[in-house]
């Protein structure tokens, strides 16, 4: 970034900007400014599109920064096509991780218009993964408008069309519409599986029939079926959100001692359920279970990022403490996706930034948190954050090299700010050290030649 502004000589490069900006970030990406001229479009489509795969196949999760990506590499493509619109909305029903469930969804209908306006031919598979988006994220959809537009594109609902409109009027507590679907799919010669009867088990809670739901494990037994682990994650579910974590763990151990065990991903789903609902006074049970069941990092990863990218912070944080700690190279970027997320959601001081950085040093020594809040702040144009930020790293007397300074430096010239090119400026005039000696008088040289 200086030798794009004649700030710093080419031989000064690797002393400085490179030591600093060319560690793997939280996602295991080398950061690179460059890219070869000679990649085409479509090749580097396929890259993105081979990363997100590779995500989601390891269960890392797909972040925004990525989705992003593969959003813009699509739309810059000739057209986008079914197989890539399929991919974006299955991440929007998981992801991006880093984001919270309505963003997710307006991401998903970021998508859809753009499929209507380039007039990309929608297919029943397609219309079913934008149904599920909805279903996932728990976001209210008109499950009657839903069914509208499918018939006025042609299109005929089949067994899965009919369980995402069927959890959708039972998520919003619509049995008349619920059964409506339900007779549908009679006539239509579809065999009532056990997910039909768990979207039931909502769809009573949802509607203030709390026995009836309970009724409904009777007769699914009663048709020969037995009820599986998303029929007791249902119940839990219910109850996280009123609190009532007795029952919660009441239902946890009952799939267990059905051999029917909810995995890790529904655990962490209770546990935001709770804390989103207003009762984070009353997880200390449900994180002792999480506690001693084989965690993976991937997946506490996701469920932190989320929780801190919907301003649930400390939530976010012993979900953080919970994560398995194992030495690696990446191990200086620990906890650097929570700082991330804190610094994307954009309702978070410099000073409530730094207190959970001081937190991620104390859990662990390796990690370097305070140079990777600077890295993402920059990275999501936040320059006046940034330096914030180092103002805080000043006073607790936290290491700062030049190449801390140089982007702020080089994006307040860009923007004209000259207030905060001096107040940049005389933080770099404080640095002390012969380390920084020359790539001091560089900036400032220079600076001085072109005013």
């Amino acid at each position: 970034a200086l030798m794009r502004c004649n700030f710093l000589r080419q031989r000064n490069l690797g002393q400085t900007i490179i030591k600093v900006f060319s560690a793997s970030n939280n996602y295991g990406f080398r950061i690179s400014t460059m890219q070869s001229s000679t990649v085409t479009a479509e090749r580097h489509k396929q890259s993105i599109v081979n990363q997100v795969h590779n995500k989601i196949d390891h269960n890392i999760g797909v972040s925004h920064e990525l989705f992003q990506s593969l959003y813009s590499s699509c739309e810059n493509s000739d057209s986008i096509t079914e197989h890539d619109a399929i991919l974006m909305l299955h991440v929007c029903t998981i992801g991006p991780f880093d984001s919270p469930t309505q963003k997710r969804t307006e991401l998903a209908d970021k998508i859809w218009n753009k499929l209507e306006q380039q007039g990309v031919p929608i297919s029943t598979k397609l219309f079913n993964v934008k149904l599920k988006v909805h279903v996932t994220n728990e976001t209210p959809f008109s499950a009657v408008e839903a069914l509208e537009k499918l018939k006025s594109l042609g299109l005929k609902p089949d067994r899965v069309t009919y369980g995402y409109l069927l959890e959708g009027f039972c998520q919003q507590g619509d049995l008349t519409g619920a059964n409506d679907v339900l007779e549908a799919m009679k006539a239509s010669g579809y065999l009532l599986g056990i997910g039909v009867f768990n979207s039931f088990i909502t769809g009573h809670f949802k509607s203030g029939s709390p026995d009836e739901a309970a009724n409904v494990v009777n007769v699914l037994k009663s048709r020969g079926l037995t009820p599986d682990a998303d029929t007791y994650s249902r119940f839990a579910l219910h109850y996280a959100k009123i609190g009532d974590i007795e029952s919660v763990l009441k239902y946890i151990n009952e799939a267990q001692g059905a051999g029917e065990p909810l995995d890790q991903s529904v655990l962490l789903e209770l546990y935001r359920t709770m804390v989103i609902s207003g009762h984070f006074d009353k997880v200390e049970q449900l994180l002792k279970v999480m506690s001693e069941t084989t965690k993976s990092i991937g997946t506490f990863m996701q469920k932190s990022s989320q929780l801190a990218s919907e301003g649930h912070i400390e939530a976010a944080v012993q979900l953080y403490i919970l994560m398995p700690k194992t030495e690696s190279k990446f191990e200086c970027n620990t906890g650097s996706y929570l700082l991330k997320a804190m610094i994307a959601n954009g309702q978070h001081s410099a000073e409530e930034v730094m207190n959970i950085a001081d937190r991620i040093v104390e859990l662990n020594a390796k990690a370097l948190p305070h140079r990777n809040a600077l890295l993402h702040a920059y990275k999501l144009d936040r320059t006046d954050f940034a330096v914030q930020f180092l103002e805080l790293m000043k006073a607790k007397n936290e290491k700062i090299k030049v190449p801390h300074l140089a982007p702020a430096i080089c994006n307040y010239r860009k923007a004209q700010n000259r207030e905060g090119l001096h107040q940049v400026l005389r933080m770099l005039l404080d640095l002390k050290g012969n380390y920084c000696a020359e790539d001091k008088m560089d900036c400032l040289l220079r600076l001085a030649i072109q005013h």
